[in-house]
């Protein structure tokens, strides 16, 4: 998986090709034609490759897997729970966190977010999307992420564990990929 930045030098290195406003906007909206928006509370994008397609979602949380992403062999019951690997993972790595190491996790989880802002191509990352001016992200986007949602959630030590934190941070750039790479700059056929 690219970093943050990775994504954001190529979002900008894409948009740089286009060479007019007009261009740049109708191949936007014939792209963004290509992709399934949201339906009620669940992702349609995998969560590993970031695509759209034949999906199963958690039964804990928005994430949605192709099968072969989530080592499934089959797309799950509606009526059976499925706990994807993302909030497994979670799960695990929070059930070995006392609270009293809550306070240092998140003391150590805020330098982390402060070296985050530092970071060369973060800027883009350092407030929410304005939906005002990306009318239909949330057509797409099932958990929009930011920085300072991380740093809230630091500071309001809603972390148990480092993984808990990443699995947040991944919203960032699965967001990214959803939004910016594949349905922005993804030429249309």
């Amino acid at each position: 998986m690219k970093a943050a930045a990775e994504v954001l030098k190529e979002v900008r290195k894409s948009v740089a090709t286009c060479s007019d406003e007009e261009s740049k906007r109708t191949k936007f909206e014939k792209a963004k034609k290509q992709y399934p928006k949201i339906k009620g509370n669940k992702d349609v994008f995998c969560w590993t490759c970031h695509k759209s397609g034949n999906v199963a979602t958690c039964s804990s949380c928005p994430r949605a897997f192709h099968l072969k992403c989530g080592h499934l062999e089959s797309i799950p019951e509606p009526s059976k729970k499925w706990i994807c690997p993302e909030c497994d993972n979670v799960r695990r790595a929070n059930s070995q966190t006392s609270t009293s190491q809550l306070k240092v996790l998140s003391q150590m989880l805020g330098y982390v977010i402060d070296r985050m802002k530092q970071v060369r191509g973060s800027e883009d990352f350092c407030e929410p999307v304005d939906t005002n001016k990306w009318h239909d992200y949330l057509d797409y986007v099932i958990k929009p992420m930011d920085i300072p949602k991380l740093a809230d959630n630091v500071r309001r030590q809603m972390y148990k564990s480092t993984e808990d934190f990443l699995s947040d941070f991944r919203w960032l750039v699965h967001d990214s990929y959803v939004y910016i790479l594949f349905i922005l700059l993804t030429p249309s056929s």
